[in-house]
C-alpha cells in the first residue's frame, strides 16, 4: 500500500490573467492595410491561470509535486476556468471555494518586447486572498509546506489577521512555511501599518524569498542589492533569507552566513513569473529534502527554462533539469 505524499500548499491569490497581444494586433492592422499575410490569423486576447500563488502551484504540479490550493474564486466564467485549469494540472482543489460574481483579473498587454501589467477589479466585489477556514488543522495536517505570497499582504486587518494566525497553525502543526515578499509596491504602497504585518507574517515563516533591492530596501533603507538584502536578513536573524536579483547570483542567507550560487544564461521570452517559477522549483526540491543549496538550484533551473519559454508555465523534463543543475556548477 503506497502512502499519499503531503501537500505542497500555496495559499490566496490565484486568478485569471487577460493577455492582450496588442503590438501583434497593430502588425495586423499594419499588413491588412498593405494586403500582405492575407493568411495570417487575426490575434486573440486569451486567458490563462494566474496569480503569484496560481503560477507557483501549476508549475510545481509540473514538475511532480502533490500540490494543493487554499483559497476562492468567483462562481461565474473567471471561477470556472480557474477550476478547470487547475483540475488539468492535477492540483487538489479540496479547499478551493467558489462564490460570488468575477471580480478581479490581471490584465497583460504586449507591445513586442514591451508589457504593461495591470489590476482590473470590479469594486463592487470585494477582493479576497485569504479568510478564516474552519479546517485549518485539517489543512496543515495533509501539507509539509505552506506557502504564502506578500502580495495578499494589505491593510485590510480582519484579512491580515487570519492568514497570519493560519501561518501560526501550520508551523505549530509542524508544517514548513514558507513566504515570498512580493511587495508591489507600485499597487499597495508601503505604510508603516503594512510593514507591521509584514514583520508579524515573517515571524512565523521559515524562509523569505525577495527580489532585487525593490523588495529589501523598503526594510532596511538600503539601495544596493546586496548589503540590502544582507541587513534584511539581520532583521530577521532566524529565517533564512533567499535573495534574486534578475540574472545576478541568488544569495542564501542564513544565521549571518551566505553563499552565492551562480544563475544560468537564458535567453529571456517571458520574465513575467519568473519569481513564481523560482519558488515552484525550489518548494518542489524542499518537499523532497533536498538542502537549501539544492533547492536554489532547482528553483534557478525552473525559473531560466519558463523565462526562456513562450508558455508562462513551462518546465524542463526530468533529464533536461538534471542537466541544467548541473550546469549551476559549485557554489561560490
Amino acid at each position: 500500500m503506497s502512502i499519499q505524499k503531503k501537500y505542497v500548499t500555496c495559499v490566496g491569490d490565484v486568478c485569471v490573467d487577460l493577455i492582450v497581444p496588442y503590438g501583434e494586433f497593430k502588425q495586423y492592422l499594419r499588413n491588412m492595410e498593405l494586403m500582405k499575410d492575407p493568411d495570417v490569423q487575426r490575434p486573440q486576447v486569451f486567458r490563462r491561470l494566474g496569480g503569484t500563488s496560481g503560477n507557483t502551484i501549476l508549475i510545481a504540479s509540473a514538475l511532480g509535486a502533490p500540490v494543493m490550493i487554499a483559497s476562492k474564486v468567483s462562481a461565474e466564467s473567471h471561477g470556472n476556468f480557474i477550476l478547470k485549469e487547475l483540475n488539468k494540472y492535477q492540483v487538489n482543489t479540496d479547499y478551493l471555494r467558489q462564490e460570488g460574481p468575477d471580480g478581479l483579473c490581471m490584465v497583460a498587454i504586449l507591445d513586442n518586447d514591451d508589457r504593461e501589467m495591470m489590476i482590473w477589479n470590479d469594486n463592487n466585489v470585494p477582493s479576497f486572498f485569504f479568510e478564516e477556514y474552519s479546517i485549518d488543522n485539517e489543512i496543515a495536517r495533509k501539507s509539509s509546506i505552506i506557502h504564502f505570497a506578500g502580495v495578499m499582504i494589505r491593510e485590510d486587518a480582519e484579512q491580515e489577521r487570519e492568514m497570519i494566525r493560519f501561518a501560526k497553525v501550520a508551523r505549530e502543526t509542524g508544517c514548513k512555511c514558507t513566504l515570498d515578499l512580493n511587495l508591489r509596491i507600485e499597487t499597495w504602497g508601503f505604510t508603516p501599518e503594512r510593514r507591521q504585518i509584514f514583520d508579524r507574517m515573517i515571524a512565523e515563516c521559515n524562509i523569505v524569498f525577495g527580489s532585487g533591492s525593490d523588495e529589501f530596501e523598503p526594510f532596511t533603507g538600503i539601495h544596493e542589492f546586496g548589503s540590502s538584502a544582507i541587513a534584511f536578513s539581520k532583521i530577521y536573524s532566524d529565517k533564512t533569507v533567499i535573495a534574486r536579483d534578475g540574472a545576478n547570483d541568488v544569495l542564501i542567507i542564513n544565521n549571518g552566513e551566505y553563499t552565492s550560487i551562480p544563475t544560468l544564461p537564458t535567453n529571456i521570452v517571458n520574465k513575467v513569473g519568473a519569481g513564481d517559477a523560482f519558488d515552484a522549483g525550489f518548494l518542489t526540491a524542499y518537499a523532497e529534502d533536498h538542502s537549501i543549496e539544492e533547492c536554489v538550484k532547482y528553483g534557478i533551473a525552473v525559473a531560466s527554462y519558463t523565462i526562456g519559454s513562450e508558455n508562462a508555465h513551462a518546465v524542463p523534463s526530468e533529464a533536461e533539469l538534471k542537466r541544467m543543475i548541473a550546469a549551476i556548477g559549485n557554489k561560490k
